[in-house]
């Protein structure tokens, strides 16, 4: 349609349109979206009704389904503006949803966290419970995009309740495909196919409809792989064609082309079972990258159903070389960038410019650090710790190095370096994160490249304060005896920082819950373990100093780990996290 086409019609049928195109099953009618686009984001403030900011949405809703999220998050942004601008609170809650979501595929996890926390209270203060489960939902894919699949689960399964409670019924099963899809990361198809059996009987009415049904025919059909039950997944992946096609989007249509890819190969039939699997990358690589990973995954299970080890381990890999880039596409800073602005003769700069420019590139680094510090957060929650443990480890660490007597100006950047030691763990793919026992040699080598590219990640921010937190990021995992990784350091040659820094990540790691250790150990039982490995793995006159430490400064809090973590809700993500949890704990 032309711009003067467009503007004929009342915003009201263009939004009608837009809705019939997203939604309404063996819809034909084809509408240019980025004409669409370029006639709502061009029309003056004033011009703008709640039925625009309704097609706004839809339009954002149609740019998402067609996996374009730049697009999405472009009108999002504008339908809540003017929603808020025409006092709509309704149409706020829908668009900062959409908003949250394309945040998401964008990779921006802190601000999509923030987004879906601001729609979630929205939601409830409106008593909409329909967006409320939604929002619930929309966070547990968050964590999904985040490999923290423990936590999604306990965001879908309290959106399913709630669904059910309120006879939200679509939503109440697509929550439960998400519960399933998470057991089936985990490796428990038990589980999974607990969550989504036995099935509804209603028939899908929308596009929506249908593709959830094609997800959950899907799914079933990669947990019926799982046990080896060849005749019931592919009866379920003919099943997902049948409403993919219904659906018409691509995505889905790839997703079950790729589940028949799976099932030949398992049946034998290598060359066109993997033809389908690498189509289905092929298109990911071109479409949506967030959905990259999954299929490299496929492609990985692909191999070693296949026997074919070597060419397993080189899709591992690419994997982590995919969750790399995710990672790193990050604006670029200005060139030049320094934590202070000063002239070459060390005084300060006065001119008023030169101040301004000083201003912007010190908030362009605190804004970079602070990325790097949610980055870090979620690599910890993705390898099954919480949310709080980079702020003990750097706590700990500020300590230990304050015993020994070191000073203020060498302390900070160590305590950043603590803060940020396993960020690289954010490019280890989840199935090795997961999958903590019976690693094979290939996949430990895989694992211990996080020190590799969490130094690598550090040094190209071109921030100095991030020197240390580099270096500590390398070498924590180097052992006194020269037995670690991934240079076989010894002693002296390994950094102090990274000593330190040793001595207390594995402290907090001991007395804190993993997915396969429940039950912590306690202080005493974890300081016991640092003096065992005390001249083997760690440093012996830091194990002495770290102990004495314990016991001489912190048996007395009562609340030992929210002594370590006071500060943390500095951070906006950190907040925004904890107010969800809150929700969580609220509905139960």
């Amino acid at each position: 349609m032309t711009q003067d086409e467009l503007a004929s019609l009342s915003f009201a049928e263009l939004r009608d349109r837009l809705q019939a195109r997203a939604e309404t099953l063996g819809h034909t009618e084809d509408v240019d979206l980025m004409e669409v686009m370029r006639y709502l984001t061009t029309l003056e403030d004033h011009a703008h009704t709640p039925d625009s900011v309704d097609a706004l949405f839809h339009l954002s809703r149609n740019f998402f389904l067609a996996a374009q999220p730049a697009q999405t998050n472009q009108v999002a942004s504008l339908a809540s503006q003017r929603a808020i601008a025409l006092e709509q609170k309704q149409l706020l809650c829908k668009a900062r949803g959409m908003e949250a979501m394309s945040l998401c595929d964008l990779g921006k996890f802190a601000e999509s966290a923030a987004a879906f926390a601001d729609l979630w209270m929205l939601a409830r203060t409106l008593g909409d419970t329909q967006r409320e489960v939604l929002a619930i939902k929309n966070v547990g894919g968050l964590y999904i995009a985040m490999a923290q699949w423990d936590v999604a689960i306990a965001y879908f399964t309290r959106s399913c309740e709630l669904a059910a409670e309120h006879g939200h019924h679509h939503l109440e099963l697509s929550s439960r495909v998400n519960v399933a899809n998470c057991h089936l990361q985990l490796g428990d198809p038990t589980s999974g196919l607990r969550a989504l059996l036995p099935l509804p009987p209603d028939a899908p009415k929308t596009k929506a409809e249908a593709a959830t049904h094609a997800s959950v025919h899907i799914t079933l059909g990669h947990l019926y792989l799982l046990t080896d039950e060849l005749t019931s997944a592919r009866t379920h992946a003919h099943e997902s064609g049948h409403w993919a096609r219904l659906a018409g989007y691509k995505r889905t249509l790839k997703l079950h082309k790729a589940l028949l890819g799976l099932i030949d190969i398992k049946s034998g039939a290598l060359e066109s079972g993997f033809a389908a699997v690498e189509r289905g990358l092929a298109f990911a690589k071109r479409s949506d990258r967030h959905d990259v990973p999954d299929y490299l995954s496929m492609c990985v299970d692909a191999c070693e159903a296949a026997g074919q080890s070597d060419r397993a381990l080189g899709y591992l890999q690419e994997l982590v070389t995919w969750k790399k880039k995710l990672i790193d596409a990050e604006p670029p800073l200005y060139e030049g960038l320094t934590e202070s602005w000063q002239s070459q003769t060390g005084a300060a700069v006065f001119d008023d410019n030169l101040l301004i420019r000083a201003q912007v590139l010190q908030a362009g680094v605190r804004q970079r650090i602070q990325r790097f510090v949610e980055t870090a957060i979620n690599a910890e929650i993705a390898s099954g710790h919480d949310l709080y443990r980079t702020f003990r480890v750097a706590k700990l660490s500020r300590h230990l190095a304050t015993a020994i007597g070191w000073d203020e100006e060498r302390i900070a950047p160590l305590a950043m370096g603590g803060q940020l030691c396993n960020i690289g763990m954010m490019a280890i793919p989840a199935r090795i994160l997961q999958k903590p026992r019976g690693l094979s040699d290939s996949e430990r080598h895989v694992l211990h490249t996080h020190t590799q590219y969490g130094a690598e990640l550090l040094r190209k921010s071109r921030v100095r304060m991030l020197d240390v937190a580099s270096m500590i990021a390398e070498q924590h995992h180097e052992h006194h005896d020269g037995s670690g990784y991934p240079r076989g350091l010894r002693g002296e040659s390994i950094a102090e920082e990274a000593r330190i820094v040793a001595v207390c990540d594995a402290f907090d790691a001991m007395t804190h819950r993993r997915p396969w250790r429940p039950t912590p150990l306690s202080i005493q039982a974890a300081l016991n373990e640092l003096k065992q490995g005390a001249g083997t793995q760690f440093d012996p006159r830091l194990v002495e100093a770290f102990v004495n430490l314990i016991r001489r400064e912190f048996w007395e809090h009562a609340d030992f780990d929210s002594f370590l973590a006071e500060g943390a809700d500095e951070f906006e993500y950190v907040r925004a996290r904890a107010r969800m949890q809150a929700f969580i704990a609220e509905g139960r």
